[in-house]
């Protein structure tokens, strides 16, 4: 029989709510037994923080013997222990503002990110260049092409790095992009993405 007057006017209960599938960062565990967020703060531990005012303050000095790879211009300028990458930035050129960024992005986003500071350095010809500062960091190495050598932590950082790289433009993420770094705190390697001037080039 169709329903009355009386049951079209009483009201349907709402459905259950839907339990969030989302979990937070510190809750996913890996193999190593540490979380997202440990393995993030064990990879920051790597990172220093820079003071813009007191870098530019330092008296810097080009070393011509350092090593240098990649395509780019690229100097290593050093003022006691403290030892820097400086990439003059060429006529037309936007690599300072790229990097600059990409790292407000990843910052603000909680990701581990190697510092950038813009800064100005003179060549031995006295010729001033603008461009930008990155610290070298201590015991880099390279990351291995093969992805079946990486540790657990170095796969996460790849998986969440080429998601930015998504976001921000950015597809040259191949491993020489990165620096591995030996942890204590997680006794497995980790690796930083140390080159973002490829930003919004997509």
């Amino acid at each position: 029989p169709a329903p009355g007057p009386e049951a079209e006017r009483t009201p349907r209960s709402a459905p259950a709510p839907v339990a969030s599938r989302a979990r937070p960062l510190d809750t996913f565990v890996g193999t190593n037994g540490a979380t997202l967020e440990q393995e993030r703060a064990a990879l920051a531990e790597h990172l220093p923080r820079l003071d813009p005012d007191k870098v530019r303050a330092l008296p810097l000095v080009r070393d011509d013997e350092a090593q240098t790879r990649g395509t780019s211009v690229k100097w290593v300028l050093e003022a006691g222990k403290q030892r820097f990458t400086f990439k003059p930035q060429l006529p037309d050129s936007t690599n300072t503002e790229r990097e600059l960024f990409a790292l407000t992005v990843r910052t603000l986003a909680g990701q581990p990110a190697v510092p950038v500071i813009s800064h100005r350095a003179t060549d031995a010809q006295g010729q001033s260049w603008d461009g930008y500062l990155k610290p070298r960091l201590k015991g880099d190495g390279d990351l291995p092409s093969d992805p079946r050598r990486w540790s657990e932590s170095v796969v996460n950082t790849v998986l969440a790095d080429h998601v930015f790289g998504e976001l921000l433009g950015n597809y040259d993420n191949k491993p020489r992009q990165y620096k591995a770094l030996e942890s204590k705190a997680l006794g497995e390697t980790v690796a930083v993405h140390a080159d973002w001037d490829a930003t919004l080039r997509g």
